[in-house]
């Protein structure tokens, strides 16, 4: 995906096909699997090592947020790496 616009106006792409591929397990779907989104929020960008050019690999406008919000706010959550020293370095999205 090159973009998080791409996911659509609901969550039909994002839970009915790319969570439930994830669910599978060899003993079939496990239903109680619970997947969140890691996403850069503009602190993390604005604070990167690499400045605000550090969020020109992240395509995700406030437009589309207003579209993608309602099921997006449940499993988006905060880039953070500090285990690795990474939390300043912006990861690249495809």
């Amino acid at each position: 995906m090159s973009s998080i616009g791409s996911l659509g106006k609901d969550d039909r792409w994002l839970d009915k096909e790319f969570c439930q591929s994830l669910r599978y397990s060899i003993s079939g779907i496990d239903q109680n699997t619970n997947h969140k989104l890691i996403y850069p929020t503009v602190d993390n960008v604005r604070n990167s090592s690499e400045g605000w050019d550090g969020g020109n690999c992240l395509p995700f406008s406030n437009n589309i947020w207003q579209k993608q919000s309602s099921y997006m706010s449940k499993i988006l959550h905060k880039w953070k790496a500090d285990n690795s020293g990474r939390t300043r370095s912006m990861p690249h999205i495809k």
